[in-house]
């Protein structure tokens, strides 16, 4: 269901969540014995009632069986909808690893360095500690040192830039994320020099970051980010198209089934819309239509992006228009 971030609107949230519930409970208790249909809504209950609305994010799930209920925020839209299954329809979370990207900005300067994690268009968090903002008191150059000799600032500064990544590396080295540089040009790249490993660094912005707040911080580096994106949107497709032209690409649906539990996955591509309901017996898939207005569902979309992911492929969600030809599904095979 969609949510809200601040107040008064997130205080409409309850409501909404509320009607799907009510809703839920009278499906359930039409599919379902009663006592059974009970636990459940003990649990969704249970889990409705522990909800922060004021930390709210765009959208909220609410996965529930007979043993626990857990509710996902989560930073994409989704609609206001019911599912009962199976299985639990994974997509809304895949979509979100693809769509969404955490990463580190690292702001350069001889005079502190200031450590911050990022999720897209938001600052996530800026550490401060005992590592970070690390400011620059034990390899300070006055002005006499810088007049006398340019060995001895270098010699300074680049022992600052290795002391201030060995603090980042045990952040990255904990969780390995994309990294911005942000600094002025000659500092950064020679900080960039100073890392003891190469991290994935994917751009380096321009700018004095001190002192800037977040939101100065963001308007700077999101455009980089965007960029970044893009280009793994332009690997994804190029990957198709070259598995296409290698007869590496399945379309049948059974095919890509038999790729995926045998292991041949690689990549499964699938339009954002699209949906898959079935059984999967005598180890083939069995199709069926989802009527409207139908709750119930057996989600084969999701079993799919399971098996995939559990044998080491990757599941990419695109737009429709591009996944026309393919109606809507392919799978990149290894072999």
């Amino acid at each position: 269901m969609p949510t809200h971030h601040t107040k008064p609107d997130y205080e409409m949230d309850p409501i909404l969540l509320k009607n799907l519930i009510t809703e839920t409970e009278k499906e359930l208790f039409t599919i379902l014995d009663k006592r059974k249909a009970a636990v459940y809504m003990e649990n969704i209950k249970e889990a409705q009632q522990a909800i922060d609305y004021s930390l709210n994010m765009d959208s909220l799930v609410l996965y529930a069986n007979e043993h626990f209920a857990s509710v996902v925020k989560l930073p994409v839209n989704l609609p206001a909808e019911i599912t009962i299954g199976n299985n639990f329809d994974l997509r809304p979370l895949y979509k979100t690893r693809q769509q969404n990207r955490r990463y580190y900005i690292l702001t350069i300067s001889r005079n502190v360095i200031r450590l911050i994690e990022a999720f897209n268009e938001k600052i996530i968090n800026e550490v401060n500690n005992n590592d970070f903002p690390f400011v620059n008191r034990d390899y300070y150059v006055d002005e006499a040192a810088e007049l006398a000799q340019d060995s001895f600032i270098d010699n300074q500064i680049k022992e600052y830039f290795n002391d201030a990544d060995k603090r980042f590396q045990k952040y990255y080295n904990d969780r390995p994320l994309p990294v911005i540089l942000a600094g002025d040009i000659k500092t950064t790249s020679y900080y960039e020099e100073q890392m003891d490993r190469e991290c994935m660094i994917i751009a380096k912005v321009s700018g004095s970051f001190d002192k800037m707040p977040f939101h100065e911080i963001i308007s700077a580096v999101h455009p980089e980010v965007e960029k970044y994106r893009e280009e793994n949107q332009k690997e994804y497709f190029s990957k198709l198209d070259t598995a296409d032209s290698a007869y590496l690409l399945s379309t049948d649906l059974n095919e890509i089934y038999k790729s995926a539990v045998e292991g041949a996955a690689d990549t499964l591509y699938v339009g954002e819309s699209f949906s898959l309901n079935g059984t999967i017996k005598d180890d083939s898939l069995e199709i069926t239509e989802r009527e409207p207005g139908n709750l119930n569902r057996n989600d084969l979309l999701s079993e799919l992006i399971k098996i995939v992911g559990n044998n080491g492929g990757n599941t990419i969600f695109v737009e429709d228009e591009r996944m026309q030809k393919y109606n809507g599904i392919a799978l990149v095979r290894r072999y």
